[in-house]
């Protein structure tokens, strides 16, 4: 009885201190965490993804047929390319909103892109050329530069809708709550596209649901008050927003409901678990739906429905 006893006790000692130890782990990792800066949070999520998603791309000898993936990143670069160090222009923002795109149409393949960080920055440096913020008390306004050298923020979507919506946001934060500000981040629902910029063969758009999954990561990283999905009502991007939006997430799209003076074929607004607000609405490329003529004035109208939405819920959601 007495040698049971013992051999129970030496059983339970062991246990014990093995518990610990994953639990000293487990401190550390939490710890290690609070250290991280969320950009660094961010790119430990791709990085694993990224080296086993390009892994199978090159076995199976299709990476000449994508461009590489697309993934965020929050540190300022100076205009002329050089790490400011800065991430608290979006940490520290009062509201935080994410757009979401289609796909990437002009990324491409270089020596940068070969790693999962060289990604991260060529998002951060293309902020750096075309993102600005102004404040000066008298004018306020967050906007893309659309004269940069970049071809990519002439397009509408980034000319009209990014900054259309962006103008909005502004106008109405002055209004309601003047000493806020907002942060904006621009995000694709495919995060891979062919070669030659159009939307990803639906081969490669396995690759991306098996080996780089990682929107719902994204969100749980960075957090957005509000998400806009300029993807319209194309039935392939709504399966794809219904991939990274649903149970397995852990962001189930559970229904959607009307703005008042739009109809909902223009503008549909999301109950996303987890999400505050969250819109859809046409790709600010799209001219004509439904033997409709989408011009600059009905496209204002779908804008001011989503936000006047996002203005009445302000209070709500600011921080």
């Amino acid at each position: 009885m007495v040698r049971r006893r013992i051999k129970f006790d030496e059983i339970t000692r062991k246990n014990n201190d093995e518990r610990n130890k994953s639990l000293s782990l487990q401190l550390i990792i939490n710890l290690k965490r609070k250290l991280m800066t969320v950009n660094e949070v961010l790119c430990n999520a791709y990085e694993p993804r990224f080296n086993n998603l390009l892994e199978h791309l090159e076995k199976d000898g299709i990476k000449s047929q994508v461009q590489p993936p697309f993934l965020l990143g929050i540190e300022r670069f100076t205009e002329e390319g050089n790490k400011t160090g800065n991430e608290e222009w979006y940490t520290n923002a009062n509201l935080k909103v994410m757009f979401f795109g289609r796909e990437t149409h002009i990324w491409g393949w270089d020596e940068e892109s070969s790693v999962s960080d060289g990604c991260v920055e060529q998002y951060e440096k293309f902020y750096g050329r075309n993102y600005r913020e102004v404040n000066d008390g008298n004018k306020r306004g967050v906007f893309f530069l659309v004269d940069s050298e970049d071809k990519l923020s002439k397009t509408p979507f980034f000319a009209t809708g990014l900054n259309g919506i962006m103008s909005g946001i502004e106008e109405r934060l002055k209004e309601v709550c003047p000493d806020k500000h907002a942060a904006y981040l621009w995000n694709n629902i495919s995060k891979l596209s062919s070669a030659n910029g159009t939307s990803a063969s639906t081969t490669a758009h396995e690759y991306e649901k098996k080996y780089f999954h990682v929107i719902p990561s994204e969100i749980n990283i960075l957090k957005p008050d509000v998400i806009i999905f300029f993807t319209g009502f194309d039935a392939k991007y709504d399966e794809y927003i219904n991939e990274n939006f649903n149970d397995e997430s852990g962001y189930p799209l559970i229904g959607s409901e009307t703005l008042q003076g739009v109809d909902e074929s223009d503008v549909v607004k999301l109950n996303i678990k987890g999400i505050p607000l969250a819109y859809k609405t046409h790709h600010p490329q799209t001219t004509h739906v439904n033997n409709k003529t989408i011009d600059g004035a009905e496209r204002w109208k779908h804008y001011n429905a989503i936000l006047d939405d996002i203005k009445a819920h302000l209070g709500e959601i600011i921080k």
